[in-house]
């Protein structure tokens, strides 16, 4: 896939220059950075802004430069949780089919913040891995474990049977946040579709129900907002 603007560039090339096939850029733009690159044997070719504003006619900022890349390796369910098997009072998100891609890369952006251990992801009716949620996520889709899930039940039997108790986040849940840290657990929070919410037959897996309190004049949340508190909540020292 290509990536473009000099930050997203530059953030792919200090912690994966290894997922880096080729970059293209403007000189004149870019050339200390270019010096970078060629030094680091880069494959780096010239920026022909037509070209990519055809391919990209959407796109309004390119800063004249893309790089082609390949996408991380993706770990299995299992890799997972052999990586975290060790490691105690784990926390990972599972999002429900979260379509937004501004929203996807936001979690993302959380979970790196927060030394979340993973993030699950719907493969049906899901935002992907773009563009878009790679510069939302400001670097952080190179920091956290990320995994494809298509069998959701089948999942949520998995986590249970490796000590999660997993946690469905909804506007009546019962617990707060803070309440569900003193549980001393590994943990998945479930967080569902933007409009839709969480699936019914994922809520009634769940072992808690969780809930932030709001003034009740705010119907709801942003879903990467409502991540953000729930992660704070639960990995803070207060």
């Amino acid at each position: 896939m290509q990536i473009y603007g000099i930050n997203s560039v530059k953030e792919i090339f200090t912690k994966r220059r290894d997922l880096i096939k080729k970059v293209y850029l403007d000189k004149s733009k870019h050339f200390s950075f270019y010096q970078i690159l060629k030094n680091a044997k880069i494959n780096v070719l010239e920026f022909d802004f037509h070209y990519w504003r055809k391919k990209f006619p959407n796109v309004n900022n390119f800063q004249n430069i893309i790089a082609e890349i390949d996408l991380p390796d993706k770990l299995t369910l299992d890799q997972l949780l052999k990586k975290i098997e060790n490691k105690q009072k784990s926390i990972l998100l599972f999002l429900d089919r979260i379509q937004d891609p501004q929203n996807l890369g936001a979690i993302i952006r959380n979970a790196a913040a927060f030394n979340v251990d993973g993030i699950l992801i719907t493969k049906d009716n899901s935002a992907k891995i773009t563009n878009t949620a790679i510069k939302a996520s400001a670097g952080g889709w190179l920091d956290v474990d990320i995994v494809m899930i298509s069998s959701a039940a089948n999942v949520i039997k998995k986590l249970k049977n490796n000590n999660f108790w997993v946690v469905s986040t909804i506007l009546k849940g019962k617990y707060q946040p803070q309440e569900l840290k003193k549980l001393n657990q590994n943990l998945v929070l479930i967080f569902g579709n933007e409009s839709k919410g969480i699936r019914l037959s994922l809520i009634n897996s769940s072992d808690y129900t969780s809930k932030i309190n709001i003034n009740p004049k705010v119907e709801s949340l942003n879903v990467a907002t409502s991540v953000g508190i729930f992660l704070y909540a639960l990995t803070s020292d207060n």
